[in-house]
């Protein structure tokens, strides 16, 4: 019969070794590693930015990441993506390190996604974006798209966004802003016609800088809201689990987790937005 005793004291160095790495091994079986923003790209508030203040990512995704983690049964650790200076390039690189099994998941747009890839796209959208367009209030409304073919927008509008425009024949004419407060501000200024933008977003910087009389939503409609959900490659592990996140991603909703979520990670970065902007 096997003693392992005997082990123990005639090859100590390598019994330690043999428990370390099962241990390890073990470990790393239960994290999840999740695709995340780069701590040098625009921050995209309320869904991710850096904070250089106390350090490490914050946003909607990050703590929607952890959140799914731990109901899976995993700690969640987040992998960088690299630089972007947008946010469609920031969803690819952040597929990129998906695909390449640098990570396991990621929240995107599907318009990334093709036939092919490799990836497992959820079937429960994760974020609905509806993107509305702001005015200064003393300007007349406008009804249809082609009348933003003589305005100035504000800029923080990706490159996706100016080809969906011109598939209806409109080349979009843009004024640079390096961060939401600069575009609100442009606009309420009068310096901008126009500022496109998430409506979750829009309302809480108006109600936060008090500009309820400086600018006015317009009533044209740009379509349906953009859908986000989470992606995976297909490996066998990520496949099985893809399930279960669709299945986690409905309960949020059920119960409200996902809009306390929102609306905490934005009050959050209304308190700290400072934070995000790295000091020279």
């Amino acid at each position: 019969m096997f003693d392992a005793r005997w082990l123990t004291l005639k090859f100590p160095t390598l019994l330690m070794v043999l428990l370390t790495l099962g241990t390890s091994a073990a470990f790393a079986n239960d994290l999840l590693r999740f695709s995340i923003g780069n701590k040098n790209s625009p921050a995209f508030p309320p869904y991710q930015w850096y904070d250089f203040c106390g350090g490490g990512y914050q946003g909607f995704n990050k703590e929607l990441y952890r959140r799914l983690a731990v109901d899976l049964g995993y700690s969640a650790i987040f992998s960088e993506a690299d630089f972007a200076d947008n946010s469609s390039q920031l969803q690819k690189n952040s597929l990129a390190l998906v695909a390449t099994k640098k990570a396991d998941f990621t929240l995107t747009h599907p318009a990334f996604i093709t036939a092919g890839d490799g990836f497992i796209l959820g079937k429960t959208p994760v974020l609905q974006i509806s993107q509305v367009v702001l005015l200064p209030v003393d300007r007349p409304d406008i009804s249809d798209i082609s009348d933003l073919k003589t305005m100035t927008g504000a800029s923080m509008v990706t490159p996706e966004v100016k080809n969906h425009f011109r598939n209806f024949g409109v080349e979009l004419t843009m004024k640079k802003s390096s961060s939401l407060e600069e575009s609100l501000k442009n606009l309420a200024s009068s310096e901008v016609d126009y500022w496109m933008t998430s409506k979750f977003v829009a309302q809480h910087l108006i109600n936060e800088y008090g500009l309820q009389n400086k600018v006015k939503f317009s009533g044209l409609d740009l379509g349906t809201a953009s859908r986000f959900y989470m992606v995976t490659n297909t490996s066998e592990n990520n496949a099985r689990l893809m399930t279960r996140v669709d299945d986690l991603i409905a309960s949020y909703y059920q119960t409200g987790y996902i809009d306390f979520l929102k609306f905490s990670v934005m009050k959050k970065w209304l308190a700290t937005r400072s934070c995000a902007e790295k000091s020279e």
